[in-house]
């Protein structure tokens, strides 16, 4: 006679593998998406970051976004399977040295390309979920305050690739 425990532990085990069906078939969906995703005025390429072998560190994610339209616009949130959160920051220099500081969004004005790395503006995953290897990819949805939200396809590379 099966009693409430082995119910809930029937529901997980589906759950669980409906999670490893999914993960299995994200590569597919990764190889069918371009590297350059794009909303209205608004184009993101070259999202990347580094390796990082240890679960629940910090990890710094890099992207190239151009704004072909006439209106400036900002990225204001990104959100990424990986990381359980994820936060824009701002490399400044002070009296002390560099200070990365939390910032409320990332301006792209008009008509110019930003790239964002660790040296200036950048977005950094916070409390990965997993490692991130070498050539793994993974997808991001990186939302604009005008221009609405992307898709972005981010691969794990040891330096950023090249424009």
């Amino acid at each position: 006679m099966w009693d409430s425990s082995h119910v809930r532990d029937l529901g997980w085990s589906r759950y669980r593998a409906c999670s490893r069906a999914a993960l299995r078939l994200a590569p597919l969906a990764w190889l069918i998406a371009t590297s350059a995703a794009q909303a209205n005025d608004i184009a993101v390429s070259a999202a990347w970051t580094p390796p990082n072998a240890e679960i629940g560190s910090d990890a710094v994610l890099g992207m190239v976004v151009t704004n072909d339209g006439a209106d400036p616009d900002a990225l204001v949130r990104v959100s990424c399977p990986v990381a359980n959160f994820s936060e824009k920051r701002q490399i400044d220099i002070g009296e002390g040295g560099k200070s990365a500081r939390a910032i409320h969004d990332i301006p792209v004005a008009a008509k110019t390309k930003v790239v964002l790395n660790g040296a200036g503006f950048h977005v950094v995953l916070l409390q990965t979920r997993q490692k991130l290897e070498r050539d793994d990819e993974f997808q991001c949805l990186v939302s604009f305050r005008r221009s609405g939200a992307v898709q972005v396809r981010v691969r794990v590379s040891d330096k950023a690739p090249a424009d």
